[in-house]
């Protein structure tokens, strides 16, 4: 995911190769381990699920093909970093 934050968007094809594996990498989290109860007070996980409703809130409001506002990327990329250093 935070391949896909980094892309330039301008940069069509690459942006989405890599938005396409991070959105893999979504559907499969959701799929495998949304709601495991043996994780789902680990601070790691509640630090995923508020970048996957950052990013839920805002494609729905904006369309799935608006670029994310540099601000919107930072918050996302601040929330994967405390996601990490909770592991």
């Amino acid at each position: 995911m935070r391949e896909s934050l980094k892309e330039d968007p301008r940069d069509n094809a690459k942006f989405r190769r890599s938005a396409d594996a991070a959105k893999e990498s979504i559907r499969d989290y959701l799929s495998n381990w949304r709601g495991q109860k043996s994780i789902a007070g680990e601070e790691s996980y509640a630090e995923l699920e508020k970048v996957i409703r950052a990013l839920a809130k805002f494609y729905s409001k904006a369309g799935p093909s608006a670029p994310l506002p540099d601000e919107v990327k930072t918050e996302i990329l601040d929330d994967l970093n405390k996601a990490e250093e909770f592991l």
